[in-house]
């Protein structure tokens, strides 16, 4: 007979050749009719170990471990695969061609690792069409082994949902499984044979699925309960939820790579739970855990379903630091839905305004979380931002959300079509110090972009008779052009943290100090009373090039100004290129009887002015960071060799060479440091 089918080389019955679709030259018309399917040959039919089923008088177990799963099918009546082992007694696998069936086949996958002792075999369902032909024998397969499994004879008539038991000789563990149709009881026309169910009995047989985790911690069946919650999908998951706190670490590790079998949502959850600290103890922290990192790895996988998790845990757990580790996730992996997300749940469980400050810490991480999203970069979380911001979303925010969203979006805040309407509309509503302090950094940012209504919100602030309003005012109005002479007319303001605050201003703000303005700073540096303004003062010059009047203010500061304030002279020297002051900081530097700190800060100093006579000196601080005799010798020539490696002079590895020696007197670090030094190919500095 002449026979033509299909064949695949990825569809096989674990692992023998198979032809699908097959159909059959009848000689004596010369017309193509269906014919069984080619799984088994004869000779391994006939070699088969056979096996008689009995009837079980145990029920079928509802939650019972699920090791099999089907994977393809030669032919399936309603194209389903998954009918015969999804547990429900209602559904079946039947093989969808037309006449006995015989030969057609389902491949299910199992686990190597999961040993199988038995199946049970269910062939009647309750309210079964007429159609449905029961098997009298069929076919198990596995990759090495064939068993032929024969009903008994009333199995046709047996009471739908009857579960019969076919007993292994022995054993087995394979990682396919193949169910092939052979014989079927008497039945009508247009038959349909088939199998309700097939499931494989364990060592784990008639143990929960919380029994299964447990047995994680047993290095004896890890691997095989490891498998057989991989198999079960989201219950396997749900398990693992549930049992993970208790497990060790060992246990833990095989469970969280035993999830990987639930459905993405599944997965995703539990990956968030491990990343808000699920079975951490207290001191628990997302960013330093090593389970917290595979973690969120493993959530970047799949980001959509990572966002429906982040989402569900940002709203349903309440205001805690859990919230706000999820909200810091959900930033990261979908900045457009956090934006709307994390500002509805702002204001939950917050004391402001009416009690602003140590109790709002939750608030706080989450409005940084979303300063997070809503300075991302991608197109819909600026889409979201806009959305937000606009006047039909906005006006709904509670003062909080509104003054939280403005201060998040921050630095980009110019960028938004509705950003100036939204934080004009927040100060017209509310005018309290509270409201007005907060809004002034954003109100910054407009600002510098030349909005009028930020602008002058600023310039009535630095005028405002509040001396904390003020100072905060100033400190944020140093990009803003438009400003600078009232920056001025702060520095003799009343207030030191005032004028404090409008000279750090000026460090940040370029345009900032004008000649006349620098005079003023310059008295601010010799003579106000106020150390931390003298040392604001030092720190606003470095910005400033160098000039004879003002290196001569600052080289004076090294001789009677408190310790903080000659460091910060000295940081201003350097930044300023003052090569005609590096004498007095040599000076400085290797003055015994001053403090580590003031001539660590002179070395720096000598570095960044590159200043090659000082090399000699440098050469003998840095021997002692290896040779110490004293107690600062150490840090003076740590301090030293980077000044050296900055330098680079032409002799640095022969100075540097005692240094490299391997003896019990050079400190490994130095050793360390010195040997980069002289290794690193880089070029020396220029003088400024």
């Amino acid at each position: 007979r002449l026979r033509i089918g299909d064949r695949y080389e990825n569809a096989d019955v674990c692992g023998r050749p198979s032809a699908w679709k097959v159909a059959e030259l009848d000689p004596n018309d010369m017309l193509w009719n269906e014919a069984p399917a080619v799984s088994l040959s004869d000779e391994e039919k006939a070699e088969a170990t056979p096996i008689e089923a009995t009837a079980s008088t145990e029920p079928w177990p509802a939650e019972a471990t699920r090791v099999l799963r089907g994977k393809l099918a030669s032919s399936a009546a309603d194209r389903s695969t998954g009918g015969m082992t999804d547990g429900d007694l209602s559904t079946r696998w039947a093989e969808g061609r037309r006449g006995p069936g015989t030969g057609e086949f389902l491949v299910l996958s199992a686990s190597e690792d999961v040993a199988i002792d038995a199946f049970d075999v269910v062939v009647r369902r309750e309210n079964a069409p007429a159609t449905d032909a029961i098997p009298k024998r069929f076919f198990l397969a596995t990759r090495s082994e064939t068993f032929a499994v024969t009903l008994p004879q009333t199995a046709a008539s047996a009471p739908p949902g009857t579960v019969f038991t076919v007993k292994l000789p022995h054993p087995i563990a394979s990682d396919c499984v193949s169910l092939v149709l052979d014989e079927a009881h008497p039945h009508g026309e247009s038959p349909q044979l088939g199998v309700v169910e097939l499931r494989a009995r364990t060592a784990f047989e008639g143990q929960s699925m919380a029994e299964v985790v447990q047995a994680l911690d047993d290095p004896a069946r890890a691997d095989a309960a490891a498998a057989l919650l991989a198999r079960n999908g989201d219950r396997g998951v749900e398990a693992i939820v549930a049992a993970y706190p208790n497990l060790s670490s060992d246990g833990r590790r095989r469970a969280i790579d035993s999830v990987s079998g639930g459905s993405p949502s599944a997965t995703a959850s539990f990956y968030v739970a491990l990343v808000l600290g699920l079975g951490a103890g207290p001191e628990f922290d997302p960013a330093l855990d090593a389970t917290a990192k595979i973690a969120r790895d493993r959530l970047r996988a799949d980001r959509a379903s990572a966002k429906k998790a982040l989402m569900k845990a940002v709203i349903e757990t309440p205001p805690s630091n859990e919230r706000v580790w999820a909200a810091r996730e959900l930033a990261d992996i979908a900045p457009d839905a956090a934006i709307e997300v994390i500002v509805d749940v702002l204001a939950e469980g917050s004391t402001a305004p009416e009690q602003p400050g140590g109790a709002d810490d939750v608030r706080r991480g989450l409005r940084a979380s979303l300063a997070r999203a809503a300075n991302h970069t991608r197109d819909r979380a600026r889409r979201a931002v806009d959305e937000a911001l606009a006047p039909a979303e906005f006006t709904k925010r509670s003062l909080v959300e509104k003054i939280d969203l403005l201060r998040a979006v921050g630095p980009s805040l110019g960028r938004y079509e509705h950003g100036a309407a939204a934080l004009a509309q927040t100060l017209a509503e509310d005018g309290s110090f509270r409201t007005k302090y907060l809004l002034l950094e954003p109100a910054a940012v407009l600002a510098a972009d030349g909005d009028a209504r930020a602008t002058a919100f600023l310039r009535e602030s630095l005028s405002s008779g509040s001396p904390p309003l003020r100072a905060r005012a100033a400190e944020v109005s140093g990009p803003v052009t438009s400003l600078a002479g009232a920056l001025g007319k702060a520095l003799d303001d009343e207030s030191p943290r005032v004028r404090r605050a409008a000279l750090a201003a000026m460090t940040i703000g370029a345009d900032a100090m004008t000649p006349t303005t620098e005079r003023h700073v310059l008295r601010l540096l010799r003579a106000d009373r106020w150390t931390f303004v003298r040392k604001e003062a030092a720190q606003a010059l470095s910005r400033r090039p160098p000039s004879p009047a003002t290196d001569q203010a600052l080289v004076a500061a090294l001789d009677d100004a408190p310790r903080d304030v000659r460091v910060a002279a000295l940081r201003a020297l350097g930044h300023r290129g003052s090569v005609s002051t590096a004498a007095d900081i040599l000076e400085l530097a290797d003055a015994p009887n001053e403090s580590v700190y003031v001539r660590t800060a002179a070395i720096r100093a000598l570095s960044d002015l590159c200043h090659r006579d000082a090399v000699p000196f440098l050469y003998k601080l840095a021997l002692r960071a290896g040779y110490q005799q004293l107690p600062y010798d150490q840090p003076l020539g740590m301090a030293a060799l980077s000044a050296l490696d900055h330098i680079r002079p032409a002799d640095l590895s022969q100075q540097l060479a005692p240094l490299l020696a391997h003896n019990e007197i050079v400190p490994p670090q130095v050793r360390v440091i010195a040997r980069d030094i002289v290794a690193r190919k880089a070029k020396g500095c220029a003088p400024p």
